[in-house]
């Protein structure tokens, strides 16, 4: 069986992926998702750790080598400021860069959070269900 490689030009995974982490073996930031900087003032060159905590499993991102035994688990990162929101995601090692590979979506409870962090659809991946369900839950409560 032949291994299938992927590769996607940054718009593409844009698309796909808009909220988006790519971490060195420094724990620099090297490329963050479209979407992401607009809910996080992260830059490019940034401390990963510096910048976010790991909120589930607690205390995860102090290395390189921690970060890359996070594969194939769910994790809830905070950013460390103003915005409380938390991301869900899972990370991926990319061996052959030697950098670690957050993916993942921001909770929310409400469109009203959503609204409230300048977000719109066009933010989140197609795939993303987020909005469909806060749409329905909000359909639900006007209805009660």
């Amino acid at each position: 069986m032949v291994a299938t490689v992927f590769s996607f030009g940054t718009d593409q995974f844009n698309r796909i992926f808009p909220f988006y982490i790519l971490i060195d073996s420094d724990l620099k930031i090297t490329s963050i998702g479209k979407s992401m900087s607009k809910l996080y003032p992260v830059s490019v060159g940034a401390d990963f750790s510096s910048c976010f905590e790991m909120k589930l499993p607690h205390g995860s991102n102090e290395d390189f080598d921690s970060l890359k035994g996070l594969t194939n688990q769910v994790v809830l990162l905070n950013f460390k400021g103003l915005n409380e929101n938390t991301l869900r995601g899972q990370f991926e090692y990319l061996e052959d860069q030697n950098q670690v590979l957050f993916i993942g979506t921001p909770r929310f409870n409400s469109m009203e959070e959503v609204r409230e962090e300048n977000l719109t659809l066009n933010d989140f991946a197609k795939h993303d269900y987020l909005i469909e369900q806060l749409d329905t839950l909000n359909d639900q409560e006007l209805a009660v």
